[in-house]
């Protein structure tokens, strides 16, 4: 047992003499090296011509895309501001929201693009189609669809109720989808909390998206190993909770960052 014991203090010894003194020091550096990566994202595979955006600040201004998630996180932030979920749901809860008030300070001095993400279509032909792909996709549809792209994803960013509602329906359809599933005798679920949501969604062109929706919501996760340093969902799915941030030269920074930091970082980026 001695053995042992002094064997486990010595990699101890050793984490802390090569800096790597917990997991915050270990995320950190994860971080600096993605930051410094040279790995330049071209701006083509974006496909910002079909994404929000905000170009008020005029031809010449620097240019910045920030990917905008639509999953778990952004449901566990609405719930965790009303103090309606446990700590391990405001520890995942993402931190998109608040980078993207920071981003839309510079809306006058920086054109900002928004990559929008989100589970793909779900199956309509059956009522237990997943609460969490039925929700988070639409609402990903209502903004690359609607009639007011930045506008409709600005209210998901920044209004705090229309977001706790959602969230609270998603949460409660899930309830009757599960009821459902252990008891399929009893038929359908109860949809009420669906057909609320839908009413709540802004309106879309019904048409708009049938063939680029699939290849826009799944473009971080397409190109995620080459250029984000992920490989797939679940890899990728571990940047949710951080923003991430892809500048004119195609840099990308992943991490939160004040106005002032996105704004020096992203001229740095019109200079080259």
């Amino acid at each position: 047992m001695k053995k042992y014991l002094i064997l486990f203090s010595g990699l101890l010894v050793l984490l802390g003499v090569t800096g790597c003194g917990g997991p915050r020091e270990i995320t950190r550096a994860v971080d600096q090296y993605f930051t410094a990566s040279e790995s330049r994202v071209p701006w083509r595979v974006l496909r910002l011509e079909h994404m929000p955006r905000v170009t008020r600040a005029g031809q010449d201004a620097p240019k910045v895309a920030m990917w905008i998630p639509f999953d778990d996180g952004l449901i566990q932030y609405y719930l965790s501001r009303a103090k309606e979920c446990d700590a391990r749901c405001r520890q995942s809860a993402s931190k998109i929201p608040q980078m993207y008030a920071n981003v839309m300070d510079l809306a006058d001095r920086v054109n900002v693009y928004f990559i929008i993400s989100a589970p793909q279509e779900p199956d309509t032909n059956t009522w237990r189609t997943k609460t969490r792909a039925y929700f988070l996709h639409n609402m990903g549809r209502s903004v690359i669809c609607g009639r007011d792209p930045a506008g409709n994803l600005d209210r998901f960013m920044r209004d705090g109720k229309y977001g706790l509602e959602i969230a609270r329906l998603m949460r409660r359809d899930t309830s009757y989808v599960l009821a459902s599933v252990r008891d399929p005798g009893k038929g359908e679920p109860d949809r009420s909390a669906r057909k609320r949501f839908d009413a709540m969604l802004p309106p879309v062109d019904p048409a708009c998206g049938v063939e680029d929706l699939p290849m826009l919501f799944g473009l971080v996760y397409q190109h995620g190993r080459r250029y984000f340093r992920c490989k797939g969902w679940y890899s990728c799915a571990e940047m949710h909770s951080r923003p991430v941030l892809v500048r004119e030269d195609g840099k990308v920074h992943r991490g939160y960052m004040t106005p002032d930091q996105i704004l020096a970082w992203v001229k740095k980026g019109k200079e080259k």
